[in-house]
C-alpha cells in the first residue's frame, strides 16, 4: 500500500512500533533475534479449532522480515474457506492470485538451491523418517560463505520501501499505533504511542 501511494504521488509516514537498530544492525543470536523482531518472543497463537501457533513479526516487512519471505501460494480451498467463513467483500481466488501474482513479480522468489547449516538438520530428520519434504521458493538473496551458502533475508520492506526513502516516503520507529481513528468512512487519523 505504502508504495502504492508513493508513486501515485503522495507523501507516505509508516508508523512502526520496533526501534530503529531492528532495521539496520545485526543480530548476535538467535535469541537476541526473537526478541527484537519476532511479537511475543516468536510465540504468538491463533484461538480456534486447532489453536494454531505462528511466527509474527514486529519489525518492517513484518512476516516477510523474520521468515526469509518464504513463498507459498494457498490452495483454492483455503481462500473460498477464507471469503466464506469471514466474508471478505471482494476476496476470491482470482483475486488473490492478482495480489500474488503482483508481489510475485516485485519480490522475485527463487528456488532454494542449497540449504544453510540451520535448515539441514529438518532435511536430515525428514529423511530418516522417511517423511516427504518440499524447499519452496524464497526472496532471499544467495550468499557463499566459507562454510557454505546461506540466504540473506530480502523483506517487503527491504525490496520496496528501503530504496525509495526520501522526502515523500518516511518511516517513523518506536511508534506503536493503538488505533486508527475513522470519520465518515475515511481515516482521518491515528492515536500512538511513542516508545523510549
Amino acid at each position: 500500500m505504502a508504495q502504492d501511494l508513493f508513486k501515485n504521488g503522495w507523501d507516505v509516514l509508516i508508523l512502526e512500533e520496533a526501534d530503529t537498530k531492528v532495521f539496520f544492525e545485526p543480530e548476535d543470536t538467535i535469541a537476541s533475534e526473537l526478541s527484537s523482531k519476532w511479537r511475543n518472543g516468536g510465540i504468538t497463537a491463533a484461538f480456534g479449532k486447532p489453536i494454531v501457533p505462528y511466527g509474527e513479526g514486529k519489525s518492517l516487512g513484518g512476516g516477510s522480515a523474520i521468515n526469509t519471505a518464504i513463498w507459498q501460494k494457498p490452495s483454492e480451498i483455503v481462500i473460498e474457506k477464507w471469503s466464506s467463513h469471514w466474508k471478505i467483500d471482494n476476496f476470491d481466488v482470482d483475486k488473490f492470485g492478482s495480489y500474488f501474482d503482483k508481489a510475485s513479480s516485485l519480490l522475485k522468489p527463487s528456488p532454494v538451491k542449497k540449504l544453510g547449516p540451520d535448515s539441514s538438520p529438518l532435511t536430515q530428520g525428514c529423511e530418516k523418517l522417511g517423511w516427504s519434504y518440499e524447499h519452496l521458493p524464497i526472496a532471499a538473496v544467495q550468499l557463499q560463505l566459507n562454510e557454505g551458502s546461506t540466504y540473506k533475508r530480502q523483506s517487503v520492506f527491504d525490496k520496496l520501501i528501503k530504496p525509495n526513502l526520501g522526502k515523500h516516503l518516511k518511516v517513523q520507529t518506536n511508534t506503536k499505533v493503538l488505533k486508527i481513528i475513522i470519520k465518515n468512512n475515511t481515516v482521518i487519523g491515528a492515536d500512538v504511542r511513542y516508545q523510549e
